[in-house]
């Protein structure tokens, strides 16, 4: 499932090949509706279809970065594949899905077969209605202690587990945060000691000024143009 690694390591070679060209792909065993409950879309050929009765056995379907290591392009569709790891025949090639992470972003793209094999799966995705978590968990697990009732469900969450693949990154995005905001109001700080300090210096000119018929707002204008042209500068940059 997304997030998680794919860790089958198995050895591929085209038919027409020498096994000893065999490169190493993740092989990812999945059932007919993986591809469409996940969105993975197909840029080439076509998805696995349960009416295909050798959907079940013999096809693969490959990710753009595994066709890019056999180095043959879109024309390797409708080639056979074999598993060296485990001495098959393999599968034709049906179609290539578009790259996706499996693994977290921090990861390299991984080069992926996809194999259907029905009640081989060791995970069950569903989609619930969040309106009421609670209420869908009861009936999922009242629905497993039917089939499985001396096996304990285990569950989660693939947005939260999303969150944990990327704990470190969100923990580095609140101190920058943090610190971002106390550099604002060190620097706010200090420019209002600046302003504030040659306000004093410049008290008699500012008398002089009001003496003179100067109003508030071309005071606070004069005393200010220079901070703000520096202020303005500075936003840009």
């Amino acid at each position: 499932h997304p997030g998680l690694d794919a860790s089958l390591d198995n050895a591929f070679f085209l038919e027409e090949k020498n096994e000893k060209e065999s490169v190493i792909f993740r092989l990812q065993l999945i059932d007919f509706e993986y591809m469409n409950f996940y969105s993975l879309r197909t840029i080439e050929w076509r998805e696995f279809n349960s009416n295909f009765r050798s959907d079940s056995f013999d096809a693969y379907i490959l990710n753009e970065t595994a066709v890019k290591q056999l180095n043959v392009g879109k024309e390797i569709v409708g080639k056979r594949l074999k598993n060296a790891s485990i001495g098959t025949n393999g599968g034709i090639i049906i179609g290539i899905v578009k790259d996706f992470n499996q693994e977290s972003l921090k990861k390299e793209m991984v080069p992926l077969v996809y194999q259907v094999t029905p009640g081989m799966g060791m995970y069950l995705a569903l989609q619930i209605n969040t309106t009421n978590i609670r209420k869908e968990l009861d009936w999922i697990t009242k629905t497993w202690k039917n089939f499985e009732p001396d096996r304990q469900m285990e569950y989660y969450f693939l947005n939260e587990h999303f969150t944990k693949l990327y704990a470190e990154e969100n923990r580095l995005n609140k101190l920058f945060s943090i610190f971002s905001v106390i550099i604002v109001i060190i620097a706010s700080l200090g420019l209002y000691s600046l302003v504030s300090f040659i306000s004093i210096k410049r008290t008699k000119e500012i008398g002089i000024r009001k003496v003179l018929g100067a109003s508030r707002s071309s005071l606070f204008f004069t005393l200010s143009i220079d901070y703000f042209k520096w202020i303005v500068i500075s936003n840009i940059i």
